[in-house]
């Protein structure tokens, strides 16, 4: 994605997130990233013009109420870094990036009440006295109220990313955990459907994002074909996600897995040599592995010599 569609989604945040905290309802955890991004189209074009609009008044009103400029670069300055400028997960946008962010929109409230129970507790008719502390008590139960509805979304990893797909459910890292949270609760068939929906929408990314997240919903089909006893289909996964990302050693220890349990030896040997000469460091699980292929293999020479390596790891005191 270039720079300029980066700053409009960047920008497009920035405006939802403060709409979000003026009016918290529709929150999600995860915001895809948008697959057609242009200044001309409603959902770009109006972000700008109300941020636009925004700082511009902002500015105007610097030298008669300061502390609308000072509020507005708070909430850049502090949203700043997560706002998408720079890429750093397959995420567009998430609803918490704004918690911190909203802290110096909230004082503000706080002090508009302030100066309006000053102003209120003057001598005056008694209804007006109770007019502020009615606003702010009726503010706070509505926002209790929407908390209440928020947590039932929280419940657990289900109908939390079920929420998600409400609302995009082209989102494929919503599939993916769901599916995660079902392959853990041994419902293998509804985490393969949520893998398959996955795999079927391309990630809005750049390349090297979308290969890498690609590469990981192949592996973890592969790995939910295998509790299914589907062997192929798990082979061809996982071969899929090693084409994708090559470096990655435990996509060779996996096939090796699968190889070894089809009875395909001499293939898991060459994957578990693969996986350790691809690892950064050395893992026990791949030499215990491969010490039991050359067992197989009648090679039991080579397999003492892995099964040995591989307890001296594990007895290894872990490094600080």
């Amino acid at each position: 994605m270039t720079l300029g569609a980066r700053i409009l989604v960047a920008t497009r945040a920035a405006a939802i997130y403060l709409a979000r905290t003026v009016l918290p309802t529709d929150l999600l955890p995860f915001y895809s990233y948008p697959g057609y991004v242009s200044l001309v189209s409603w959902e770009f074009g109006v972000p700008v013009v109300v941020m636009t609009t925004a700082v511009v008044g902002c500015l105007a009103a610097v030298k008669k109420h300061r502390v609308f400029a000072a509020v507005l670069a708070s909430y850049a300055v502090v949203l700043l870094p997560v706002l998408g400028i720079v890429q750093i997960g397959p995420q567009a946008m998430a609803d918490r990036y704004a918690y911190l962010p909203s802290v110096p929109l909230v004082a503000l409230v706080g002090a508009g009440f302030g100066a309006l129970w000053d102003r209120q507790v003057l001598p005056s008719a008694w209804w007006r006295r109770v007019t502020v502390p009615t606003a702010g008590l009726l503010l706070l139960g509505l926002l209790s109220w929407q908390s209440v509805r928020q947590i039932a979304v929280w419940r657990n990893s289900e109908t939390l990313w079920s929420r998600v797909l409400q609302y995009e459910p082209w989102n494929t890292e919503a599939h993916n955990n769901r599916a995660s949270y079902y392959y853990d609760r041994g419902e293998y068939g509804k985490a393969l459907a949520d893998y398959d929906s996955a795999l079927r929408v391309q990630p809005s990314l750049g390349r090297a994002h979308a290969s890498k997240r690609r590469s990981a919903y192949f592996n973890d089909r592969a790995i939910t074909y295998v509790r299914l006893g589907r062997y192929f289909e798990a082979l061809a996964d996982e071969s899929e996600a090693i084409g994708l990302r090559p470096t990655e050693a435990s996509y060779y220890f996996n096939r090796g897995n699968i190889y070894f349990l089809t009875g395909r030896y001499a293939e898991a040997r060459d994957d578990f040599d693969r996986a350790i000469a691809a690892s950064p460091v050395a893992n026990p699980s791949y030499f215990q592995k491969r010490g039991l292929v050359y067992r197989r293999l009648g090679m039991e020479d080579k397999a003492l010599e892995d099964l040995d390596r591989a307890r001296t790891l594990r007895a290894a005191p872990p490094k600080p």
